[in-house]
């Protein structure tokens, strides 16, 4: 791998983490998970599976353990990065504007109508709070608003609250 393909993924991987919209312009094409790794300290070992897109695109994930960060990856490609919030600090609207689309999106055990704000020409998308503040980062390489509903996108399915446990008298 080329040092100027490592240079601009670390310098995507630092501006993400650091919540720099401004600075992040999407994942580099073709960038790999065995790099992103190598740039984080993280071992080689994927801590889940599951599915991204429309498409259901099956796909390995790894977080870190010192944040919310979760890389998803196919095969030997990184696809997704996935911050979890709430970012109090964060200004979406200041460094990027007005979103491509707005898209409905599940949010723990709630739905957001128009709260996934997407910029697929920046390699970003973002949840909103319906009070404005951003719950979620999402990077990816810059791609159509159709490319990251198909193949990118995750929208899990509400998680619902355990009952609570009856007690018996």
């Amino acid at each position: 791998m080329g040092t100027a393909h490592s240079t601009d993924l670390q310098a995507a991987l630092t501006a993400f983490m650091q919540r720099r919209l401004a600075d992040f312009a999407g994942l580099p094409p073709n960038a790999r998970i065995d790099e992103a790794r190598r740039v984080l300290g993280l071992g080689a070992d994927d801590e889940g599976r599951g599915s991204v897109g429309s498409a259901r695109h099956e796909a390995q994930w790894q977080s870190l353990d010192e944040q919310p960060l979760v890389l998803w990856h196919r095969a030997k490609e990184l696809v997704l990065l996935d911050f979890e919030g709430p970012f109090d600090d964060l200004d979406v609207l200041g460094p990027l504007g007005a979103p491509a689309a707005r898209l409905d999106v599940n949010w723990g055990m709630a739905s957001l109508p128009e709260g996934e704000w997407v910029y697929p020409e920046r390699g970003v998308a973002v949840v909103v709070s319906p009070q404005g503040l951003a719950l979620r980062l999402i990077g990816f390489a810059p791609v159509s608003l159709e490319a990251y509903q198909r193949d990118l996108r995750r929208n899990p399915k509400p998680r619902p609250m355990p009952a609570p446990k009856k007690v018996k008298p």
